[in-house]
């Protein structure tokens, strides 16, 4: 423990590869602070990680300021590598329920970045981060009285990863339709509780396949903001399955046109995307192309 906690002065080598690292670590935690604060705070789970992502890695530069090499090394292998396989995961299959449709720009930046990070930290320690070129003592008051250049880069590493945190300038979530209003929703929970065999198991497909995750229905307590609403729908039952089955057709003005998986067509059958857009269409009263619930 006493040898985890010990500050280290490591070759000027090994040094740049760690600042390197650094560098490409904070641009990790930025981007996943802001990407928290532009909608994915309502995700399950995943929300909560991608702020916890950002303090950890404010928290672990912090370290590297203090020369606490060996708790940097640990730091940033332990949340960068954490976080690619958690992008791996959520890109191929889903991760906690939630699934990435494809790689868009914040998705390749993030795992650039936690690539880099990890390579550079890798580099660092074969360049001998780990070997003290001079002894730092951990005793005495001057021991903890960090330096001006420490003590600037302290406060530049807090600004540059608390702003965002807190969510300052990291623009917000898409803006999405109304909610309903008073009477609309009675009615959405009306269709929905009164609809057919139809509605009920396509009730069934939007909870089973996470679809509350992005998406927001009133009546059932969905509150996704990440794609659009589904109770404000004006498309017919058929046009619905449409966009279920091929996301990349018709995107809503503001939202993310790789967000929105495309393997629904081989995750359910025909009939299964006719129950789901069924359900949808019943969910949303407003503009009615097809005057009824699909």
């Amino acid at each position: 423990m006493n040898a985890l906690l010990q500050r280290n002065r490591p070759p000027l080598a090994a040094l740049v590869l760690l600042v390197l690292a650094a560098i490409a670590f904070v641009v990790g935690g930025v981007d996943h602070a802001r990407l928290f604060h532009r909608g994915y705070a309502q995700v399950e789970v995943v929300g909560p990680l991608f702020l916890l992502n950002a303090l950890g890695t404010l928290v672990v530069v912090l370290l590297l300021l203090d020369r606490r090499i060996r708790l940097f090394l640990g730091g940033v292998l332990s949340i960068s590598l954490g976080s690619i396989v958690s992008i791996l995961i959520s890109h191929s299959s889903s991760f906690f329920g939630f699934a990435e449709g494809g790689y868009d720009t914040d998705a390749t930046l993030i795992l650039a970045a936690e690539i880099a990070s990890v390579v550079l930290v890798l580099a660092a320690v074969a360049a001998g981060a780990l070997r003290q070129t001079a002894p730092v003592s951990d005793t005495g008051p001057a021991a903890h009285r960090p330096g001006p250049l420490q003590l600037g880069l302290g406060v530049a590493v807090v600004l540059v990863l608390g702003l965002p945190i807190a969510g300052v300038a990291t623009g917000r979530a898409p803006k999405n339709d109304p909610t309903p209003t008073g009477a609309q929703l009675a009615a959405s929970k009306a269709a929905i509780k009164n609809g057919n065999a139809m509605v009920q198991e396509g009730k069934h497909l939007f909870e089973a396949h996470h679809c509350d995750t992005c998406h927001a229905i009133a009546a059932t307590g969905a509150k996704g903001i990440l794609g659009p609403r589904m109770d404000a729908q004006s498309d017919t039952a058929e046009e619905i399955g449409i966009n279920i089955t091929k996301p990349r057709v018709d995107i809503a003005e503001g939202f993310g046109a790789k967000l929105m998986p495309t393997d629904y067509a081989s995750k359910m059958n025909g009939t299964q995307i006719k129950h789901l857009s069924a359900f949808i269409r019943a969910a949303s009263t407003t503009g009615r192309k097809d005057g009824g619930t699909g």
